[in-house]
């Protein structure tokens, strides 16, 4: 029996089971994996009685059905199935234990069956149930199995164009003078190449700039849907923009949802964006940025610390806490600051930092090598060395620029001053 059959039938067994004995569902998680099992339990009408969420601040109702403390589900529906929607397999069995611990008598952890019948009968993941299967079987492999190869989290800037003009921006948006915006069929084809490299890639965030300036986002989607072993896909917007309806319904179609970058004022159509997705199934989650503050990139210069100082550098930042790649106009970064400097030229281009994945044909065994040791890299990067790190100063995040600013760079030290 294949994958794809072994998760139809598990989820179908637990479907006939609560419907047959009446039993209720508490979801346990209402975040985005806790929106995914509601979503497949409405479609096989399987009523979900409550969430239950450790975050106060997520109290109250979701579509109508209460979220409460976990003490408080156990105890008002001790007879209960509680299903954990921790994305990560990882944190299930700490969970399954404080239930354990509060008295819950019916625990399971459904969510390869459920992802799969999310992309597979909720919503149609163009790559097919057989191929999405094998990617959640990597995702999710059976105890014993080898590991599979997996992608650390990547993101595509899809345009380099954007909507609003803050002050530090992380994407160098007040600095570039001529923002480009990258063909649809450049994009998809980067991303196929990066995910040929691995047995399977989580997730990917198209953003920008602002990635709903970009025309071509339909066939954005519809042809990253079709890669075989990547699964979520999410775009990254500032909520200044509400896609058209067909963008939306493509949206739907393959089951792709939406980051909001909160900057309060600023994000003016945050509601409109939030209705419009609601109307259509699609999942919204958002950061905010009003009131937090961000570290400056500037300014940028060859600082000459010695390799073991950059080697902390490193470690500190994208090792430790960023493990990340991403990908812009044909190159594959570990680190964003090394992407954006070299692509705006404001630091030499260092080939050592990135992969040019557009010298290589999808799938060759070189590209596969190149990709997977720059996502796994432990060493510095030569662009550590230009970028402040731990020396940066934190500002206030999203303050707007006026946009005649936009085609005048920030001051920057010359990065010809003792590099070679």
């Amino acid at each position: 029996m294949n994958h794809a059959d072994v998760y139809r039938d598990e989820l179908a067994r637990f479907v006939a089971e609560m419907r047959t004995n009446q039993r209720r569902v508490v979801i346990v998680g209402a975040g985005r994996g806790g929106w995914y099992a509601a979503k497949v339990l409405a479609h096989y009408q399987v009523p979900v009685a409550a969430w239950t969420d450790s975050n106060p601040k997520k109290h109250g109702t979701l579509f109508d059905i209460p979220v409460m403390p976990m003490a408080q589900a156990v105890e008002h529906f001790p007879d209960a199935c509680f299903l954990p929607s921790v994305l990560d397999a990882a944190n299930y069995p700490p969970i399954a234990s404080t239930l354990n611990a509060a008295g819950a008598g019916d625990i399971r952890y459904l969510m390869p069956d459920i992802l799969f019948s999310y992309f597979s009968d909720v919503t149609r993941r163009s790559c097919g149930p057989e191929a999405l299967a094998k990617t959640i079987a990597h995702l999710y492999p059976e105890p014993g199995s080898p590991a599979p190869c997996r992608s650390p989290s990547v993101s595509y800037v899809i345009t380099q164009k954007c909507t609003l003009n803050c002050q530090d921006c992380g994407a160098f948006v007040p600095d570039n003078a001529k923002p480009v915006t990258y063909p649809a069929s450049r994009i998809v084809d980067d991303i196929a190449k990066y995910c040929s490299a691995f047995d399977v890639v989580h997730h990917i965030a198209l953003q920008g700039g602002e990635p709903f300036i970009h025309k071509e986002i339909e066939e954005i989607v519809e042809g990253v849907s079709k890669i075989p072993n990547l699964l979520f896909i999410d775009f990254v917007t500032n909520g200044t923009l509400v896609p058209k309806a067909s963008v939306l319904d493509a949206m739907q179609r393959h089951g792709a949802c939406v980051i909001v970058s909160d900057y309060g004022p600023y994000s003016s159509k945050i509601a409109q964006l939030a209705e419009a997705c609601a109307g259509r199934q699609i999942f919204v989650d958002y950061y905010r940025y009003q009131g937090n503050d961000w570290g400056m990139q500037t300014p940028i210069y060859p600082r000459k610390r010695s390799p073991e100082k950059n080697a902390e550098v490193f470690t500190n930042c994208i090792s430790n806490t960023m493990i990340c790649c991403q990908i812009m106009n044909g190159k594959v970064h570990r680190c964003t600051f090394s992407n954006f400097t070299q692509e705006l030229k404001l630091i030499p281009e260092l080939p050592g930092d990135f992969v040019d994945v557009g010298k290589y044909q999808t799938g060759c065994a070189e590209l596969t090598a190149e990709i997977r040791a720059l996502a796994n890299r432990k060493s510095a990067l030569s662009a550590c060395d230009f970028c402040p790190a731990d020396n940066r100063n934190f500002v206030p995040a999203g303050i707007q620029l006026p946009k005649s600013k936009r085609k005048q760079p920030r001051p920057i030290q010359p990065v010809n001053d003792g590099c070679s």
